[in-house]
């Protein structure tokens, strides 16, 4: 970065249940980033759920922009990094479900937004603050709004609008997984040469899945989560490269190489934060339970059973027609089964997506009403977040105002830095300064 900036590191104690202020108390952190110390304070919202902030600046991509305008606040939210971070520790040290379920369930959006006014208060003065939602983190921002306007001077989002206005998960996944289906199709057109490699990967897993010890298995379930990176700015260069070279030499395609099974387990990092698995569909309920969505959905589909597609993907000629469907950014109840550190969690992630009492998160009528400055971007292909319900989600926030962008992919915040938030900033302080 061309300038010199300073780093403040926050510790804060809040309370896990705000609802028992002087119940038991958790860790927060955040860093302060500061090049200009008369500039406004603004708070990144990283995605997730259950990812913490980054920590090096200088990998940041759009920091050096921001310091221009800002002060630049990274909080670990609650459960990840250096703020109370959740792993599969937990299961020992409270290993009954009952008791994981009530405390999991205190590190949504709603208990996120309640830590930042104790950052806010405590450590800032109580000043208005802006903030950087990406992805999940735009999820929290809007939530900020429904319950915090008064604390806010403007909020931008990136790709994270939510989409409060379906019923339910359900019906959320009922949109997304079409879009990971389709996706997959896509990624087969621009490399066809991967449609026999997939398809004997997973012939190879469906007959014996590859034992990965204390991680768990790799199965032809586990293998399909690479589809996860189709929905990256070179997601699918990245796939392609995986997919390169995954057979044993010399064996005739009949077996995999290790090398290649430990590539693909590295891909995701579920286990070390499970919370991103245990509260992913939580994030899309009010007073509803996810009861699975995203597995009931694909199961509805019919496109995603690797065993079934295995049948139907040869012609009468012998010819590949169709490629087994990857999957995107889905949590399933095999997925405890599978990958090693989640195995523990596996009674709690049910009654998880059982529980039905989720507190609402989006108050429909203040956003309606809302005066704090929002500038959102929307991407046309977005993987992770449905383009149609993000537009509809913008205009029921009063004064949202959307840059819909036809090119750009789900992380182009990363992919492009500047280019994104930039227009962003310049936007929102000209309507709030």
């Amino acid at each position: 970065m061309p300038n010199l900036f300073t780093i403040r590191d926050i510790h804060l104690s809040v309370p896990l249940d705000y609802s028992q202020p002087e119940g038991q108390q958790i860790n927060l952190f955040a860093r302060e980033i500061t090049r200009h110390a008369e500039a406004p304070v603004c708070v990144f919202l990283q995605g997730g759920p259950g990812f913490e902030a980054p920590k090096d600046p200088y990998s940041i991509p759009w920091l050096d922009v921001m310091l221009d305008h800002f002060r630049v606040v990274l909080m670990d939210q609650r459960g990840t990094g250096r703020s109370h971070s959740i792993g599969p520790e937990l299961c020992e040290s409270l290993p009954n479900p009952e008791d994981q379920l009530a405390y999991i369930s205190q590190f949504r959006a709603d208990n996120i937004v309640r830590d930042l006014e104790q950052l806010r208060e405590r450590e800032f003065g109580s000043a208005q603050w802006y903030l950087l939602g990406q992805s999940f983190g735009g999820f929290i921002s809007c939530h900020y709004l429904s319950e915090q306007p008064d604390a806010l001077a403007g909020v931008m989002i990136c790709g994270g609008l939510p989409p409060m206005l379906q019923a339910d998960a359900y019906a959320t996944y009922g949109l997304l997984v079409n879009t990971v289906f389709e996706r997959s199709q896509a990624y087969y057109r621009t490399y066809p040469e991967d449609i026999a490699k997939v398809k004997r990967i997973v012939e190879l897993l469906e007959a014996s899945p590859y034992p990965l010890g204390r991680d768990g298995v790799m199965t032809a379930r586990r293998f399909l989560d690479l589809g996860m990176l189709l929905g990256t700015t070179s997601g699918f260069s990245k796939v392609h490269a995986l997919l390169d070279n995954p057979f044993v030499a010399d064996s005739g395609e009949s077996q995999l190489r290790y090398g290649f099974i430990e590539q693909i387990r590295q891909q995701a990092s579920y286990e070390t934060n499970p919370l991103y698995v245990l509260l992913h569909e939580a994030i899309y309920c009010e007073q509803t339970a996810s009861n699975w969505a995203a597995a009931g959905a694909m199961e509805r589909h019919g496109g995603f059973d690797p065993a079934r597609l295995l049948n139907e993907s040869e012609s009468p000629t012998g010819k590949a027609q169709r490629g087994v469907s990857f999957y995107g950014e889905t949590v399933r109840p095999d997925m405890l089964e599978d990958y090693g550190q989640l195995q523990g969690f596996k009674a709690v992630a049910d009654l998880l997506a059982a529980k039905d009492d989720w507190p609402k998160l989006y108050d429909l009528e203040q956003l309606a009403k809302n005066t704090v400055p929002v500038e959102c971007i929307v991407y046309e292909q977005d993987y992770y977040v449905d383009k149609d319900e993000s537009l509809k989600t913008a205009a029921a926030i009063n004064g949202a105002n959307v840059w819909l962008h036809p090119e750009w992919q789900h992380d182009a915040i990363r992919a492009h830095g500047s280019k994104v938030v930039e227009p962003l900033a310049q936007r929102v302080l000209s309507r709030s300064l």
